[in-house]
C-alpha cells in the first residue's frame, strides 16, 4: 500500500501518475509481477532506490526474491501514452533472467522492467551474465590477469542506467579485483581520477589495473580492510578516526594531475538546484528550504576557498581501516575544490547516521574530535569551526533526497529532521568570523540574482559573471544578455518560432564561460522546455557574442554541415553541434550544448585507436562535404603568423634570438615546399579541445576560422597538439605517438608520399607556434625551451643535421605510457 507521503507525490505528478502509483507500492509491484509471471513464485520485492525527475520519468531499483533466489532489476515510469519511451529498453538485446524475459511492459502504467543483468544504458552488464562474454570483457579491461576470466563475481553496488561495481575472484589465488562498469562517459573521469592519488603514509589507494574507454570500463585493486561503518561508535573508534583524518590529511596534500577544476560558484548553483529539486518531493518544506539554500549559499560565497584536490565523496562508507593503516575507495567524484567540503561531508553523514541515538551529541563531538586531531597533526590545512559548521549544512542540504532516493520508512519526516539539523548548525555559525577573500569581486555576481516571471511562478535564476563580463565597455550588448529578464524575454521571442522549441520556456541559470575583455564572451544559458504534453526537455544553450556582431557566416556554415550529414543520424558517428538560431541584438550566435568528454581526455587513458580513426575521417568528411568557402588561409599567411609572433617572442626572450632566427628560417624554407597545393574546407583551428566524444559519436566545435586551406593543415595541426599534450601530461613528447600514426594512417589512407610529407610540415610549424603559445601562458612556460628544441630537432638544425630535412612521426614500438603513473 502506498505510504501518505507517497500517495500524494503522485498525485502531484499527473504526468507519471499511474506509473508512480505503481513502482512506489511494493505490494502493488510485486502483485503485478506475479501476474506477468504466473509460473513463477515471486515471494517477494523490496525496493532500495529511486531517482525521480519529476514529470519526465522516475526509476526503481528492486530486489526480488524467487524461491530462495534474490533477483535485481529495476522498473522505469515514462509520462503516459509516449510508446516510444516505453519500448526504449524494451527494444534492447536482452538476454534471459532466471524468471525468464530480460524485460517487461506494462503499457496501462507506462512502466517497463528490465531484469539483472538486462540495463538500457550499462549495455557490457549482459556479459556479466555468460561466462563468455565475462571472460571477453575482464580480457579487454585487464588485459594481464588471466586468473580472472574464470573467477567468481560477486556484486557490490548497482545503481540502475549508472554504474555497477563488482568483486571478480582470480582462479590463481593471486589476488581479487574491482570491476566498474559506468554508463555514459563518466569512466573516463573515473579512470583518471584513479590514477591521481598514491598511497603514502597511513593512505591507501587502490591501484589502476586497466581500464577501457568505449567499454565504460575499469579494473582497480582490491583493498582487504574493516569497513569504517562498522567502527563507528564503538569504543575503539577514536583511534582509527584520528588515523581518517591523518589518511585525508595526506590526500589533500598529494598534486595530482588530470583532476577537473570546476569553478567554485558551481558547487553553490548545485545547492540551489538541490533546494527547487526537494519542492517536487516535499513541497511543504519548499520555503523553508529555499531559505536555508540561500542563507548557504550566501555564506559559502564569503568564505576563502583554497584549492586542494578532495575526494568529492568523502563519508564512512568509502573508507576501510586495515592494520593501522586507512583505505579511502572510489574517487569518481574528485575535483579540485575546499578541503572543507570532505570534513563536512564527512560529518554531516555521520549526524545521519546517528540522528535517533540518546547519546548523538556526544558521539559527534567524539567523531569530530578525534577526525579533526588526526587531519591537523598530518599537516591538514587549519580548520576554522564557524565554517566547518556552515560545510557540514551545506553537505546535510545535499543529504535532504536521501531519505526518499533510498526508500527508508517515513522519509518525510526524516528529510523534515535533516533539514532541521542544517538550520540547527547554520544558526550556530552564520554569524561567527568567517574569513572573508582576499579580492573584493565575488565569485558570482549577486546583483544579477533576479526573480524572473517564467509563466505561472518565478523563481531565482543565479548568473555566473567571474570575469565581470557584463561590465565590458567595448561589449554593451552583454549587460542585457547577462540579464535575466532580458534574456528570457530574447530567448523566448527567438526560440518561439523554432518547431523543435516550441513550449513553455523557464530560464534556470546564466554562466559565462569564456571572456576575452573587448573581444568576445560565451555564455551558456540553462533552460527547461515545457511542452503542452506535460513533457519537460533540460538542455544547454551555448551563446557567442563578439564585438564585430553577429557571425552569421560561421552560423550558415554549421547549418550547411549538418544538412550535409553532420547530424546525429549520421551513420558515420561524425557530427556538428544543433545551430539554434541568432540574437543580433546581442550579437549573439545560439547553439545546442553538447553533452560527453574532450577528446583530448580519452586519448591521454586509452591506446584505443578508435578515436585517432574517428578524428581523421572527421577532416576527411569536413573536406568532402563540398562546402566552399570565400575565405582562403594559404602557406603564405601561415608562415606570416609564424613570423610575427617568433618575432615578438624574442624580442622579450633575447637569450633565444639567434635559435628563433634559425627556426624561422628553416619554416621559410619548409613553406616553400607546401606552395602551390590545392585548398579544400578546413577548420583550421583543429585541436583535441575542438572534439567531443558522446559514445560512439564525436562532435567537431567552434568553426570560427575556417576557410579554404591546405587539406593536410588540419591532420598536421590536431598531431601537434598531441606532442604538445604528451610533453606537458608525461614529459615525453612521444607517450602518445601511437595516437599520432593513427591519425596520420587514417588520413594518408591511399594518398602519396607527399600527403604524409605535408602533414608532418604542418604539424611542425604547428609545434613552432606552441613555442609562442607556451610562453604567453604561466602554467605552460616551463616547457618552452623543451618545444623549442623538439622544433629544432624537427626542422634539422641541430646535431650538426642539414636545415631544412623533416622528420616523420616515429614509428611506435613498445610504448605505454599512457597506462603508466606519471
Amino acid at each position: 500500500m502506498l505510504s501518505r507521503s507517497d500517495a500524494e507525490l503522485a498525485n502531484r505528478d499527473v504526468v507519471l501518475q499511474r506509473g508512480l502509483a505503481l513502482l512506489l507500492d511494493e505490494d502493488a509491484f510485486v502483485d503485478a509481477l506475479r501476474r506477468r509471471l504466473s509460473q513463477i513464485s515471486v515471494t517477494s520485492a523490496r525496493s532500495l532506490y529511486v531517482r525521480y525527475k519529476p514529470r519526465t520519468n522516475c526509476l526503481v531499483a528492486y530486489r526480488i526474491k524467487v524461491g530462495d533466489t534474490e533477483l535485481d532489476l529495476y522498473a522505469k515510469a515514462f509520462p503516459g501514452g509516449d510508446l516510444s519511451k516505453l519500448k526504449l529498453i524494451e527494444n534492447q538485446r536482452s538476454i534471459k533472467s532466471i524468471v525468464g524475459p530480460g524485460c517487461l511492459r506494462f503499457e496501462r502504467e507506462s512502466v517497463v522492467v528490465a531484469f539483472f543483468p538486462n540495463d538500457a544504458k550499462l549495455k557490457l552488464l549482459r556479459k556479466i551474465g555468460l561466462s563468455e562474454g565475462r571472460s571477453e570483457l575482464l580480457q579487454k579491461v585487464i588485459p594481464d590477469r588471466p586468473d580472472l576470466c574464470g573467477g567468481q563475481v560477486e556484486a557490490l553496488s548497482y545503481k540502475p542506467e549508472r554504474r555497477f561495481v563488482a568483486r571478480v575472484a582470480s582462479t590463481s589465488g593471486e589476488g581479487a579485483v574491482v570491476l566498474k562498469l559506468y554508463a555514459g562517459e563518466t569512466s573516463i573521469a573515473a579512470y583518471a581520477n584513479s590514477r591521481a592519488f598514491n598511497s603514502c603514509g597511513v593512505l591507501r589507494v587502490a591501484r589502476p589495473l586497466g581500464a577501457h574507454a568505449r567499454y565504460g570500463a575499469l579494473g582497480l585493486e582490491w583493498l582487504e580492510g574493516t569497513p569504517l561503518d562498522n567502527l563507528l561508535g564503538h569504543s575503539n573508534s577514536y583511534d582509527v578516526l584520528e588515523r581518517v583524518g591523518e589518511a585525508l590529511a595526506e590526500l589533500h596534500a598529494q598534486q595530482p594531475q588530470g583532476l577537473r577544476r570546476p569553478l567554485a560558484e558551481f558547487e553553490l548553483q548545485t545547492l540551489l538546484e538541490i533546494a527547487r529539486g526537494l519542492e517536487d518531493i516535499a513541497p511543504r518544506e519548499a520555503a523553508r528550504v529555499e531559505t536555508l539554500a540561500k542563507k548557504i549559499v550566501n555564506c559559502l560565497a564569503q568564505i576563502e576557498t583554497p584549492q586542494r584536490p578532495i575526494h568529492g565523496d568523502f563519508y564512512s562508507s568509502q573508507i576501510l581501516s586495515a592494520d593501522g593503516n586507512i583505505s579511502i575507495l572510489d574517487f569518481d567524484e574528485a575535483v579540485w575544490g575546499n578541503p572543507m567540503w570532505d570534513l563536512g561531508n564527512f560529518i554531516a553523514h555521520a549526524e545521519r547516521k546517528f540522528s535517533s541515538s540518546d547519546d548523538a551529541p556526544s558521539r559527534m563531538l567524539e567523531i569530530k574530535s578525534a577526525l579533526l586531531e588526526g587531519y591537523g597533526r598530518a599537516g591538514g590545512p587549519p580548520v576554522s569551526k564557524a565554517a566547518l559548521g556552515v560545510f557540514t549544512a551545506a553537505s546535510l542540504l545535499k543529504l535532504t533526497h536521501d531519505p526518499f532516493r533510498r526508500r527508508e520508512d517515513n522519509w518525510r519526516s526524516q528529510t523534515t529532521a535533516i533539514l532541521e539539523r542544517a538550520e540547527q548548525l547554520l544558526a550556530a555559525n552564520a554569524d561567527s568570523p568567517i574569513r572573508i577573500p582576499r579580492s573584493e569581486t565575488s565569485l558570482f555576481n549577486r546583483d544579477s540574482r533576479r526573480r524572473t516571471r517564467n509563466g505561472g511562478g518565478a523563481s531565482e535564476v543565479l548568473v555566473f559573471d567571474p570575469t565581470s563580463a557584463a561590465d565590458d565597455e567595448a561589449l554593451p550588448f552583454l549587460r542585457s544578455a547577462l540579464d535575466p529578464i532580458e534574456a528570457l524575454a530574447r530567448l523566448r521571442k527567438r526560440l518561439g518560432g523554432l518547431d523543435h522549441y516550441r513550449g513553455l520556456i523557464e530560464l534556470q541559470g546564466i554562466r559565462v564561460t569564456r571572456h576575452r575583455k573587448g573581444r568576445r564572451c560565451v555564455i551558456e544559458y540553462d533552460i527547461t522546455l515545457r511542452r503542452r504534453s506535460h513533457v519537460e526537455e533540460q538542455l544547454t544553450l551555448v551563446g557567442k557574442a563578439r564585438a564585430r556582431g553577429v557571425d552569421e557566416r560561421c552560423f550558415n556554415l554549421l547549418v550547411a554541415l549538418r544538412q550535409a550529414g553532420f547530424d546525429e543520424q549520421s551513420r558515420d558517428g561524425i557530427a556538428v553541434p544543433e545551430p539554434v538560431t541568432v540574437i543580433p541584438e546581442l550579437h549573439m550566435v545560439l547553439q545546442r550544448k553538447v553533452a560527453g568528454t574532450l577528446s583530448g581526455r580519452i586519448l591521454s587513458l586509452s591506446r584505443d585507436p578508435w578515436l585517432g580513426r574517428m578524428i581523421a575521417a572527421g577532416i576527411h568528411k569536413l573536406q568532402r562535404a563540398g562546402i566552399v568557402s570565400d575565405r582562403r588561409h594559404t602557406i603564405h599567411d601561415e608562415v606570416g603568423i609564424l613570423q610575427r609572433r617568433l618575432a615578438t617572442l624574442a624580442a622579450t626572450m633575447p637569450q633565444w634570438r639567434l635559435r628563433l632566427d634559425r627556426v624561422m628560417e628553416a619554416c621559410l624554407r619548409l613553406g616553400k615546399d607546401l606552395a602551390g597545393r590545392q585548398l579544400r574546407l578546413a577548420h583550421r583551428d583543429f585541436y583535441p579541445e575542438q572534439v567531443i566524444v558522446c559514445g560512439e559519436r564525436i562532435y567537431l566545435l567552434d568553426f570560427d576560422l575556417y576557410a579554404a586551406a591546405d587539406p593536410a593543415l588540419d591532420a598536421g595541426n590536431f598531431i601537434a597538439h598531441i606532442t604538445e599534450q604528451s610533453l606537458r601530461q608525461f614529459g615525453d613528447q612521444k607517450a602518445l605517438a601511437h595516437h599520432e600514426r593513427s591519425i596520420l594512417e587514417t588520413f594518408a589512407v591511399g594518398s602519396d608520399h607527399a600527403t604524409r610529407m605535408a602533414v608532418d610540415a604542418y604539424a611542425t610549424l604547428s609545434l613552432v607556434r606552441h613555442i609562442c603559445i607556451s610562453s604567453s601562458i604561466p602554467q605552460r612556460s616551463r616547457f618552452t625551451e623543451a618545444i623549442l628544441g623538439i622544433c629544432e630537432q624537427r626542422l634539422g638544425i641541430t646535431h650538426g643535421s642539414r636545415p631544412g630535412s623533416l622528420h616523420l612521426i616515429p614509428e611506435v614500438e613498445g610504448i605505454n605510457h599512457a597506462h603508466s603513473n606519471h
